[in-house]
């Protein structure tokens, strides 16, 4: 040490132990708690939306056929409103899964960013619930698919209406078409969303994170 009273004393270097969490969180594990949360807000208020449009769903529908329309565009719309009844239950079944998903999914991103492993551990749960809740929505993708598609295919072989067959068939077969690119990029979408939480969930469980995380 100097004998110059005017020195400044050396600062010796604040080495946090791998408990204190100095370290910042890798590219990786930022990333998966950025993607995480915007996933969340936005399954937020999806399902607020989803809500809404139950909740006023018979509104929506007489605001629908209160706009002009040609005959087979009106029959062919009533004939998806009935056929999509049946599939009601299981699709507020599945809404209220993506918003405790979200929840989990928004909490514990916030939690990484804040380096919290309490964090950690929620955004692991809720990964965990999102690649439960991407199965569920891909089996109600297709059996949606094939009850909606049957039941419109039932009812126009019964129809007994004012609107030409023709005009109603062509509208049949462009929601059929509608239907399967819908279906396929729904359950594209959805595998890529499970496959992507199956990856950061595994991410996030390596020890060698856990110097990153303070408890």
């Amino acid at each position: 040490m100097s004998n110059n009273p005017f020195d400044t004393p050396p600062v010796e270097a604040n080495v946090g132990s791998p408990g204190n969490a100095t370290q910042a969180l890798p590219g990786p594990a930022m990333a998966i708690s950025i993607i995480c949360l915007i996933l969340g807000i936005l399954g937020l208020f999806g399902t607020c939306f989803q809500g809404l449009a139950l909740a006023f769903q018979s509104a929506l529908i007489e605001f629908t056929e209160s706009v002009q329309q040609p005959p087979a565009q009106r029959e062919f719309n009533r004939m998806n409103l009935a056929a999509n009844e049946s599939m009601q239950i299981p699709g507020v079944i599945l809404m209220v899964i993506n918003l405790f998903v979200a929840v989990l999914l928004l909490t514990g991103s916030i939690g990484c960013l804040k380096r919290k492993s309490g964090g950690r551990s929620m955004l692991r749960l809720g990964l965990l619930a999102a690649i439960f809740y991407c199965l569920l929505r891909l089996i109600l993708l297709i059996v949606s698919y094939f009850v909606a598609t049957g039941s419109v295919a039932k009812q126009f072989s019964e129809y007994q209406g004012d609107v030409p067959i023709e005009d109603l068939q062509l509208m049949v077969n462009a929601g059929s078409i509608g239907a399967i690119v819908g279906c396929i990029f729904g359950c594209i979408f959805t595998l890529a969303l499970a496959i992507f939480y199956f990856w950061a969930r595994g991410y996030m469980g390596k020890s060698e994170l856990d110097s990153h995380f303070t408890s």
